[in-house]
């Protein structure tokens, strides 16, 4: 049961680091083919498709249900 929580928290914790650094993460312009770096262009692109799968991801769903 013990290996079993410490697999469960470490997973969460590699799960919000991702959510966390998918704010900070450059990427490469489609368009133009230039790496992106400007903080506020990398959060408006993230929220737009990979935040919303990435915040399901952190949801600790075992938390919310009853059954225990």
């Amino acid at each position: 049961m013990i290996i079993h929580n410490i697999f469960e928290n470490t997973i969460r914790i590699v799960y919000v680091t991702d959510f966390m650094l998918g704010f900070r993460k450059a990427y490469i312009d489609d368009r133009t083919g230039i790496e992106i770096r400007d903080p506020k262009q990398i959060a408006k692109k993230y929220i737009k498709f990979y935040f919303w799968f990435d915040l399901l991801t952190c949801i600790p769903f075992e938390l919310l249900s009853n059954n225990k």
